[in-house]
């Protein structure tokens, strides 16, 4: 489902795709993630995940005051 996350004034999100697949969509777009790779999700723009099969993952959330 879509981010319900208050959105600040700057925020990236950067996933790192440890174990499994995902189907990561960033505004309609979809991006097939295997173990290993990563994506960079820019602020403000809608995203959602989707477990093509089960997965893990890490996501680093850098925020701007600006």
């Amino acid at each position: 489902s879509q981010s319900r996350y208050p959105k600040p004034k700057a925020v990236l999100y950067w996933s790192i795709e440890v174990d499994g697949k995902a189907d990561v969509i960033i505004d309609g777009k979809s991006h097939l993630l295997s173990t290993g790779e990563t994506i960079i999700m820019p602020a403000n723009i809608s995203h959602a995940l989707r477990a093509v099969e089960k997965f893990k993952m890490v996501l680093i959330m850098i925020k701007s005051n600006e």
